[in-house]
C-alpha cells in the first residue's frame, strides 16, 4: 500500500509533464520538495472539472473524508482505496464516480516484510528516467463544520501488485501510463 511519496518536481515541471492549463489559487508557485511525504499533508492533484475544459491543479490533504461525514475531526481518514471495491464501497463510491484525480509524484515507498523480524525494509520506487509520474486518486470536498471552510481530501487508488512489485509487497498504487 502506498503510504509515503517523493515529490520534488517544480510546478513548472509538472505543468510541462502533465499539460495542466490552470491552477487553483491554493496551489503555491513553488512546491516544497518532500523526500518522505506522509499522509495528512497537502499535495497537488490534477483534476478535470466537468464545467471547465482542460486540466486543473488543486491542493488537497492526503486522507479522504467523504462529504457526508459530519464530525469535525474524523478518526478514520483512509489514505488508500482498493481498486477492486472502489465502485461499490460507500466510503469511496461517489468520489470514484464523480471526483477522480491524478497525483503527480517523483516516487513512492513500499515496505517489504522481513521474515522473523518486526522491522520492514523500505524500497523507493521511481521511474528509470527520473521524471515525475502519476498515481490514480479520488478526491472529496466538504465544508469543515468547525471553521466553515472548504476542505479537500484524497486517497490513492491501489491494486494487486504487478510481477515486479510482488517481490516487495502484495499491493501497489495504480500507476497511470503517460498516454492515459
Amino acid at each position: 500500500m502506498c503510504g509515503r511519496v517523493i515529490t520534488k518536481a517544480s510546478v513548472a515541471e509538472l505543468v510541462t509533464s502533465f499539460a495542466v492549463e490552470r491552477r487553483q489559487g491554493d496551489v503555491p508557485r513553488d512546491l516544497k520538495a518532500r523526500y518522505n511525504g506522509a499522509p495528512g499533508l497537502d499535495y497537488p492533484l490534477i483534476i478535470r472539472e466537468h464545467d471547465m475544459p482542460g486540466a486543473t491543479f488543486m491542493m488537497a490533504r492526503w486522507g479522504l473524508v467523504p462529504r457526508w461525514v459530519r464530525e469535525a475531526r474524523p478518526k478514520f481518514r483512509p489514505i488508500n482505496a482498493a481498486s477492486e471495491t472502489i465502485a461499490s464501497n460507500g466510503m469511496f463510491r461517489a468520489a470514484y464516480r464523480w471526483r477522480r484525480a491524478i497525483m503527480p509524484i517523483d516516487g513512492f515507498f513500499e515496505w517489504q516484510a522481513i521474515r522473523g523480524a518486526r522491522a520492514k525494509r523500505p524500497f523507493a520506487v521511481a521511474m528509470k528516467s527520473g521524471k515525475p509520474f502519476a498515481l490514480a486518486a479520488i478526491w472529496e470536498s466538504r465544508v469543515d463544520p468547525e471553521t466553515g471552510l472548504e476542505q479537500k481530501t484524497f486517497a490513492v487508488v491501489t491494486c494487486p501488485a504487478n510481477e515486479l512489485m510482488a517481490e516487495i509487497h502484495d499491493r501497489m498504487p495504480v500507476i497511470l501510463a503517460p498516454e492515459d
